[in-house]
């Protein structure tokens, strides 16, 4: 299993959705994913409808082909991405009752039942609701396996606003590419002006800022 991080994310969530059994994308996504030696997904974490208290994840995993130790890196990267960049509050996961794969996935990430919706299927079915809480991260082993020095250089990554990013680490410079491509994505996704003060106040940037993020011209600056 080879992590990809944010590479070919439509074709990933092109994959989980087809495995959900799922017809229409999200309007607006990020998708984590690690491949197979033969650059086949094995494992897509998706995220959406994200706000500054909480942001939705579904992951898909192929279970003969993925196993916990390998996926560290995939999920460090992940909650990484939600905590320390997009400074969420928590993380909510929702499947089916059944899903006795999702439920063991969850609870080994160290997500907590918070509830279920009795009988939300045709079949009977519950919908069981999972947290995971931005300091139940900073608690679990998914945090507490990272090196000093990696978590040291992920905080330097964050801390640019005064910098031209191309002088920047070339993971620092993937990090600020990755959270353009996320405003940019949710602004585009948005009709309502409402929604898109939302985002201009959860990028924590001017709406001016916003505007010539969306335009075609920027694109050339991070080529």
């Amino acid at each position: 299993m080879k992590y990809i991080g944010l590479k070919h994310e439509d074709e990933a969530e092109e994959w989980a959705r087809k495995r959900l059994g799922l017809e229409d994308p999200p309007l607006c996504f990020r998708a984590f994913s690690a491949v197979d030696n033969y650059g086949e997904f094995v494992c897509v974490a998706i995220i959406t409808n994200y706000t500054s208290i909480n942001i939705d994840l579904t992951v898909v995993i192929d279970s003969k082909k993925v196993r916990p130790k390998e996926s560290i890196l995939m999920f460090n990267e992940l909650f990484n991405f939600i905590f320390n960049k997009l400074h969420a509050a928590r993380v909510t996961s929702s499947f089916r009752g059944k899903n006795i794969q999702a439920k063991r996935l969850s609870e080994h990430l160290g997500f907590q039942l918070e509830g279920a919706i009795r009988k939300s299927f045709e079949d009977g079915d519950d919908l069981h609701i999972y947290g995971f809480l931005k300091e139940d991260y900073f608690n679990h082993k998914w945090f507490r396996e990272q090196t000093t020095s990696t978590r040291n250089n992920r905080i330097m990554s964050y801390v640019i606003e005064r910098q031209e990013w191309q002088s920047l680490p070339e993971y620092a410079q993937r990090d600020v590419y990755d959270y353009f491509q996320l405003i940019k994505k949710r602004c585009e996704s948005q009709s309502h002006a409402e929604h898109k003060s939302e985002t201009i106040a959860f990028s924590n940037h001017s709406a001016s800022n916003i505007e010539a993020w969306s335009s075609d011209k920027e694109d050339e600056v991070w080529t």
